[in-house]
């Protein structure tokens, strides 16, 4: 039977580490935040008030779910740093966490999803880079219900149509610049062309395609 207490801290962390450091490392709970702390000017001044579940542990022959399998595998400080970071940024969004092979996909969905993705997928990009930056031990991708893949197509088709510009012009066409993953894919989509040639010039953010007939 799960046993529900209440814990005060001023974050997630704090709790967790209180809730690890009583009931082990391999305790199965869920924290569940009922009063946010107060602070003022940076120091804290009243403890948040969090809902901590402790569950019992599964029996191991009892089969589970891989939804549940990914769940449990999924380090929860990658979970705190984005609430926090959403939270942050004041946006109504949900969020679900995937692992596949050590890499970790952030899906969101919410009222907030223009805002999240912005022009381009500009800020979903920035976002992902800051989110990256601050969890440097992990690989992590964040995507906002399948945008990327959408993204994906409409590049590639760019790909194509400046494959014919420059084919038709025989000059060559320099495309605005784009993120790493970006240019990724309009390389590998103008590669299967064998009389067109892609490179990049600039430093990033500003770093852009050029796609000519090769020489």
């Amino acid at each position: 039977m799960n046993k529900e207490i209440e814990v005060k801290g001023s974050n997630l962390d704090e709790v967790t580490k209180k809730i690890t450091d009583e009931y082990g490392n391999d305790c199965n709970f869920e924290i569940i935040e009922l009063k946010k702390s107060k602070s003022i000017l940076g120091f804290i001044n009243t403890s948040g008030l969090y809902k901590v579940i402790l569950k019992e542990k599964e029996n191991e022959n009892k089969k589970i779910s891989n939804d549940e399998v990914i769940e449990t595998k999924t380090p929860l400080e990658i979970e705190t740093k984005v609430k926090e970071l959403i939270e942050l940024m004041d946006l109504d969004l949900k969020f679900n966490i995937t692992e596949t092979n050590g890499r970790y996909l952030i899906n969101f969905n919410g009222k907030d999803n223009g805002i999240l993705i912005g022009k381009k997928g500009k800020t979903l990009n920035s976002f992902e880079f800051l989110l990256s930056s601050i969890l440097d031990k992990y690989k992590i991708d964040i995507d906002v219900e399948g945008f990327k893949a959408k993204r994906e197509e409409t590049l590639k088709d760019l790909a194509n149509k400046m494959v014919s510009k420059v084919r038709e012009t025989e000059r060559a066409v320099k495309l605005n610049p784009m993120p790493p993953r970006e240019r990724k894919i309009i390389h590998e989509a103008v590669n299967c062309y064998e009389d067109i040639d892609t490179y990049s010039e600039g430093k990033d953010p500003k770093r852009y395609i050029v796609i000519r007939k090769k020489r």
